[in-house]
């Protein structure tokens, strides 16, 4: 799926894009330029908006930016960014870039259930030929068994001292307590398909999620939920504290909305889904 970006059809009389260009001394067209260029390579590498861990040359390079170094992040910075977060861009590019998050889990879901079903065992079908063998190992003397030290060791009435009985092997017991099934188990493996194995915090969990469990919810109905809710969330910015105060948003799956036409065009159903509070239609 190609990655889209919005502009406003406005943005070339924005006064903050005529500042912008008269910082850079530029006009105003190729100022619209290169925050378009920006605004691309950040829906690719912050598409949350975070600009605050991006150094000036990453980010005039983003931009398409050949003048004196310094001057399109500086102008940049004091113009459209506030606490580190482009502004607006939630608004503008989030409901976007969510979907394409959406369009990549549900990817990624589809190939591991695709490698699940190639790597499964093929039953082999048994011939005669193959039960004739079977039956000619079956007839053949076993080897005597190597004696082992305990076995040489003989007490001096003849008897040979019992063994003890087999231990648990130390690597299973941490297992058997992680996969122990409790009502967190649903949430666990909702939380854990998204966010990779281990990332679920049980005592964090816990706290969390009791208020859900004491008003009624199944343990299964907060595991789907929260399921929905990771998937129409971007990668590393799920909360559990977040899902526990808007988890009735996710009560029913989402909607198809249809993709893009054949000539590339949103359709309606897309633009609307994704056009930002307040904008009026095309």
């Amino acid at each position: 799926m190609k990655l889209w970006i919005r502009v406003d059809a406005s943005t070339a009389r924005d006064p903050n894009v005529g500042r912008f260009a008269e910082a850079l001394g530029v006009s105003v067209p190729t100022a619209v330029g290169h925050l378009v260029m920006l605004w691309g390579v950040m829906a690719e590498h912050t598409p949350d908006g975070i600009i605050e861990s991006v150094g000036v040359k990453a980010l005039e390079e983003w931009a398409g930016w050949r003048g004196k170094r310094g001057r399109f992040a500086q102008a940049f910075t004091e113009l459209f960014v506030t606490h580190g977060v482009v502004n607006g861009w939630a608004d503008w590019q989030g409901k976007l870039i969510e979907r394409m998050e959406r369009d990549r889990a549900r990817k990624r879901r589809g190939d591991s259930a695709e490698t699940r079903r190639n790597s499964a065992p093929t039953v082999r079908n048994v011939t005669e030929q193959d039960k004739e063998q079977e039956q000619d190992q079956q007839q053949k003397p076993s080897a005597p068994r190597a004696r082992g030290k305990r076995e040489r060791s003989r007490t001096r009435n003849g008897a040979t001292p019992e063994s003890p009985p087999d231990a648990p092997s130390p690597d299973t017991a941490p297992s058997a307590a992680r996969d122990r099934v409790t009502w967190l188990t649903p949430a666990r493996e909702a939380w854990e398909r998204h966010n990779g194995p281990g990332s679920f915090t049980f005592g964090q969990a816990a706290k969390l999620l009791a208020p859900l469990r004491q008003s009624g919810l199944a343990p299964e109905v907060i595991g789907e939920r929260l399921a929905r809710y990771c998937a129409e969330r971007v990668t590393g910015f799920c909360t559990l504290a977040d899902f526990a105060q808007h988890h009735a948003r996710w009560s029913a799956p989402p909607p198809e909305v249809p993709d893009l036409d054949a000539l590339g065009w949103m359709s309606p159903e897309l633009e609307r889904e994704t056009r930002p509070p307040g904008c009026p239609p095309p």
